[in-house]
């Protein structure tokens, strides 16, 4: 499958390079960290792998992260609907049962 590869410059500024260079560096626990999560994804980050490869990679982990917080949220906030949701029924069934035990009261008055 061929696909059109969008070419970007990118700038760094010093702390930016500082962090990418521990993952550029092979015997890091950053870079090993990358490979181990490339691995896991079925992707490949070869030992001499260029920096513009690892950047991909990192902004495909950091994009992954980031879906992986937004769902969370999403989930998070729809447990809430469902919780007021299950309270409003719940307060709905005692006010039902209220009135029909009030109903059976005055009936046996």
């Amino acid at each position: 499958m061929w696909c059109m590869a969008k070419r970007l410059s990118l700038t760094l500024d010093d702390q930016d390079e500082r962090l990418l260079t521990a993952y550029t560096r092979g015997d890091s626990p950053e870079r090993s960290a990358l490979e181990a999560w490339a691995a896991e994804r079925d992707r490949a980050l070869s030992e001499s792998a260029s920096e513009a490869a690892v950047i991909r990679m990192l902004i495909r982990a950091g994009m992954e992260a980031l879906q992986d917080r937004t769902l969370e949220r999403g989930y998070s906030e729809l447990a809430e609907v469902m919780r007021a949701g299950a309270e409003e029924s719940r307060a709905a069934r005692e006010r039902h049962v209220s009135r029909a035990e009030g109903g059976q009261d005055r009936l046996r008055s």
